[in-house]
């Protein structure tokens, strides 16, 4: 679960028709049932497209006045799941980033960053593991490499049965802000009813995470540390095939810095929206 917070924190600085004879009434026709799954959805191999974007805002008060930062990044990959063996191997290439917005260092990023490709495994429970590739001195390219890995949704590894529900914790560490972060996150999952989607039936899967991080680190030789925490909504979309068809997540935090040996706090907010878009 990827929420923007260790690319950001660092800055201090979703009718009848009536014949010619009267008949009597006909019953209305019964609603078409929703699909029915044939067992646990799992991710199957083959390849798609998507669209990703994501939009965050930061607000945070400094010597009284008012920061605010915005991000935009926007960006094409190709994915692919190939079986090998028991097990299925993952490849996402990034084909273009038609839009990148950082408050830091951005000229020449996206162009950089286009061609990239990340390969690893993904486990059934829908992590990528051993994931590698991309260039490590490219900012934006450390930034998807750390969210990449939670690239597919999270579903038990037996599969995800309609109308089940599940949680997971899980602690991750992020770098790419400068500052090291460790998030604890509790995420309750909840896989709907099947519903119709063209040929193929879907089932979607509504996820609340709730996380709470922490870190501390230099800037300028000023040592200081941050603490956190915040809530996060996400609905996937899986065919009852195993094909992932996108997601939409909207996310909400808020976080003290804390300049060590000055007693200065520095509040402060952000927001971000996701979407990940199939692309016929």
């Amino acid at each position: 679960m990827r929420t923007g917070l260790g690319r950001r924190v660092t800055c201090v600085a979703v009718g009848w028709v009536a014949g010619a004879c009267a008949a009597p009434p006909k019953a209305p026709l019964s609603p078409t049932p929703s699909p029915v799954a044939a067992g646990p959805v799992t991710f199957a191999p083959g390849a798609a497209r998507y669209r990703r974007a994501s939009y965050l805002q930061v607000q945070q008060q400094v010597g009284g006045q008012t920061q605010q930062i915005e991000e935009v990044l926007v960006y094409f990959v190709s994915a692919t799941l190939a079986r090998q063996g028991d097990r299925l191997t993952v490849s996402l290439l990034v084909d273009s980033v038609p839009r990148y917005q950082s408050d830091g260092p951005a000229a020449g990023l996206a162009e950089r960053a286009r061609g990239a490709r990340f390969t690893g495994e993904l486990a059934p429970s829908g992590e990528i593991s051993g994931l590698s590739g991309g260039d490590s001195t490219n900012k934006l390219l450390q930034q998807l490499a750390e969210e990449l890995p939670h690239f597919y949704p999270r579903i038990p590894a037996i599969g995800a049965e309609p109308n089940a529900r599940w949680t997971d914790t899980t602690e991750t560490s992020s770098k790419t802000g400068g500052l090291p972060l460790t998030m604890i996150a509790v995420s309750h999952h909840q896989a709907e009813a099947p519903a119709d989607s063209g040929a193929e039936g879907t089932l979607p899967i509504r996820t609340l995470t709730t996380y709470s991080f922490s870190g501390s680190g230099a800037q300028g030789g000023q040592v200081y540390s941050v603490q956190g925490e915040g809530r996060r909504h996400t609905v996937e979309r899986l065919t009852l095939g195993g094909r992932f068809l996108g997601m939409v997540a909207a996310d909400s935090s808020s976080y003290t810095i804390s300049l060590r040996g000055l007693d200065v706090s520095i509040p402060g907010r952000q927001t971000r929206a996701d979407t990940l878009s199939l692309i016929p």
